[in-house]
């Protein structure tokens, strides 16, 4: 008996005491390590945010790259505006307007793909022999050979003065192309040219344009069809931005890109990055004077957890610039 005694003695549990001083020990350590990982998490979730929108401004300015490249292509007039700022082509003399901060910048351009054709010669006219010796099949023969492929046979094409920007004629039918060469033939019939004579009086510097499917029909039955073929080839680019926050909060947070703004409908509309809270672009100017440059700043800000070091938004700003073709 005694011996039972002895060993339940030996084996009794821990007093309230030593059980409280544990939990206090077990207590502080947890939030010594809590106050360690709730912070990195929160950094985490910042970054990976931040991440997103910092890839977003990329695509962003690939994207506007292209489109102020294009900016002024064929364009008589106004090529680039924005709240206050006019930028012509040819832009007018001491028409400067630096690090201008806007929220809407709107590029007009003949081209939005940058698809078209450069010509180098143009067909065989009956009566008046522009090309000797004439070129196969009465076509037109392109600057860059790579260049056939923006016209593939059965598409419809317009031919474009360099100066002017005007169509000469309205719209052809592409016959065929080949490296170098596209044939165009009457956008009804389908078949050759009558006359080609009309491209003789401003042959040097002529543009092909692919013509929108959507817009042929329309162009073939308007009543004055040169005017309906300059209006489908014209565009206009516009860079805003909008309130995407549920619910809206009234401050734009998100850079939207939409083609031909009251031609088409509002589901033209592309969002191309979140989070950006500021475009500003600053135009530079050669020594004549003349707008060479566009030098885009796209500010971003990811979500804030915190009013901490670690846990405030972040901000993120990127830069391109872009060099002006058509000025």
């Amino acid at each position: 008996m005694q011996m039972i005694k002895q060993r339940l003695l030996e084996k009794r549990g821990f007093t309230l005491v030593e059980v409280i001083i544990v939990m206090l020990i077990l207590s502080v350590v947890m939030t010594a390590v809590m106050s360690l990982i709730v912070p990195a998490q929160r950094s985490s979730i910042i970054q990976s945010d931040l991440s997103t929108v910092q890839g977003g401004m990329r695509v962003a300015l690939e994207r506007m790259t292209k489109d102020f490249r294009n900016a002024g292509f064929l364009i008589a007039g106004a090529s680039i505006t924005s709240a206050g700022y006019i930028l012509e082509s040819p832009p007018v003399v001491n028409d400067v307007v630096i690090d201008a901060s806007v929220n809407s910048v709107t590029v007009n351009t003949r081209a939005v793909s940058g698809a078209f054709g450069r010509v180098a010669s143009i067909p065989t006219a009956t009566s008046n022999s522009i090309v000797t010796p004439p070129l196969p099949s009465e076509s037109f023969s392109l600057i860059y050979q790579d260049q056939f492929r923006n016209f593939p046979t059965g598409s419809y094409a317009a031919v474009i003065e360099p100066v002017s920007g005007d169509p000469i004629g309205d719209i052809y039918y592409v016959m065929s192309s080949s490296p170098g060469l596209v044939k165009l033939g009457n956008k009804d019939t389908h078949g050759a040219l009558a006359d080609v004579g009309a491209f003789a009086v401003s042959q040097a510097g002529l543009i092909l344009l692919p013509v929108p499917s959507a817009s042929v029909q329309t162009i073939k039955d308007a009543a004055d069809p040169v005017a309906a073929t300059k209006s489908a080839l014209s565009r206009t680019i516009t860079y805003d931005f909008v309130d995407t926050d549920n619910p809206v909060d009234g401050i734009p947070d998100t850079l939207t890109r939409q083609v031909d703004v009251g031609k088409l409908s509002e589901g033209n509309r592309s969002y191309l990055a979140r989070g950006v809270t500021a475009l500003t672009f600053t135009v530079q100017e050669d020594g004549d004077g003349d707008a060479s440059k566009v030098i885009i700043d796209l500010v971003g800000q990811s979500i804030g957890l915190g009013n901490d070091t670690v846990s405030s938004e972040k901000t993120q700003q990127s830069r391109i610039t872009v060099s002006l073709r058509n000025f």
